[in-house]
């Protein structure tokens, strides 16, 4: 197995194909500690720094996904129980491409494994990242990204085939406020992995209007 499909197996269940960076600098190796939830035969607590992963084919996108550092809690029994109890990555930055771009995602192979049947049932019972960044790349590279920062978001009962609980606090660029998220993500659509399904109650807070054009004031919206 290549460590492009070792390390997205373990990021994210039915995660979209592509390929580890290799080259990144700041790429750590593994490391391991006792570790696990109340109940659970201790595991070990595996780490990474770095990570970057890029569309096939396509070296002129930004990495589509790229994670400072990454831990995951894997206990003794986890293989068996088909749970992995914690994944922790903060730094996220999601790089959605452009149009053409994902038509190399739909092309490309799949890191779940979904195929052979090797990841599709394995369950990640808690998602945290904090300090994350979801960009929509745009088509014409003179325009500008549309970026949404996201100080904290976590994702239960992560699967490939399921609808997953989460909450969120995303900063909307403009206006320009604080939205607080709760509802579902998923399930994961097989063709477009950039297609995700949500629902969600929300508060937006203290919308600064000024960062549109010619207008001024703030507004709070449910």
């Amino acid at each position: 197995m290549s460590s492009a499909e070792t390390a997205g197996a373990g990021i994210g269940i039915g995660a979209p194909a592509a390929d580890l960076d290799e080259t990144s600098p700041a790429r750590g190796g593994p490391r391991s500690g006792f570790g696990g939830p109340p109940g659970e035969v201790p595991g070990h607590a595996v780490a990474a720094a770095g990570l970057t992963f890029r569309l096939p084919d396509r070296p002129d996108l930004p990495p589509f996904i790229q994670i400072d550092r990454f831990e995951m809690n894997v206990g003794l029994l986890s293989m068996v129980r088909k749970h992995v109890s914690t994944v922790r990555a903060d730094g996220l930055h999601i790089a959605v491409p452009p149009a053409k771009g994902r038509q190399a995602l739909k092309q490309s192979r799949d890191l779940s494994g979904a195929e052979s049947g090797v990841m599709k049932d394995v369950i990640i019972d808690r998602f945290i990242t904090r300090d994350a960044e979801l960009k929509f790349v745009p088509g014409n590279p003179k325009d500008d990204a549309l970026v949404f920062a996201i100080p904290q978001l976590e994702v239960d009962s992560i699967g490939f085939d399921l609808e997953m609980p989460f909450t969120a606090t995303v900063i909307n660029p403009t206006p320009r406020g604080t939205v607080n998220a709760t509802g579902r993500i998923g399930p994961w659509q097989r063709d477009d992995a950039t297609a995700l399904p949500l629902s969600a109650d929300f508060t937006f807070e203290d919308a600064d209007l000024s960062t549109i054009n010619g207008i001024a004031g703030r507004v709070d919206a449910k």
